[in-house]
């Protein structure tokens, strides 16, 4: 009998500070904009759902802008939108127009995430790229961190956020 394949629970939204063009640059955005953020959602648009696990990912990035891994976590609260169609219907639309930085973000697909925990070091509780290879080497932004995107299965979501709960600072 085959195995039954879990469906995803969580998906990771990776973001690169060098990349960041807002003022105060990634970490600022994510923890100073209300606990809600829109970010670019150039693959598995047709997969995300509302109510989904959604982790934040910083990449490497400048000296000062901390190590590699997760930072924060939330939950969708929208699913992808073209924020250049004017069919769409965001919650908060003014931070998508001109001199938010979404000028500079990789694609036009916005996914709207609510913001439940951010921790922006090791010393406050990330999940660094070590503690992940460690739990759930697996990951495939471990594996090959190319996109924006990367789905996590129920088993691997499970372990994150046990994780994510034992880091608890």
């Amino acid at each position: 009998m085959p195995q039954e394949v879990s469906t995803a629970k969580a998906f990771i939204w990776q973001g690169n500070p060098r990349r960041w063009y807002s003022s105060g640059g990634m970490n600022s955005d994510i923890e100073h904009k209300s606990k809600y953020i829109y970010w670019s959602t150039p693959q598995r648009r047709d997969e995300i759902q509302v109510g989904d696990k959604a982790y934040i990912w910083r990449t490497a990035g400048a000296p000062g802008d901390g190590p590699r891994g997760i930072i924060a976590t939330g939950t969708v609260a929208e699913t992808p939108q073209d924020s250049r169609d004017p069919k769409s219907q965001f919650k908060h639309p003014e931070r998508l127009g001109p001199g938010t930085g979404e000028e500079a973000a990789s694609s036009r697909w916005k996914t709207g995430i609510s913001i439940a925990e951010v921790r922006l070091g090791p010393e406050t509780g990330m999940l660094t790229v070590e503690m992940l290879h460690s739990v759930c080497p697996d990951l495939s932004i471990l594996q090959n961190a190319r996109g924006t995107v990367f789905r996590i299965n129920a088993e691997q979501c499970k372990k994150l956020g046990e994780l994510w709960a034992r880091n608890r600072r």
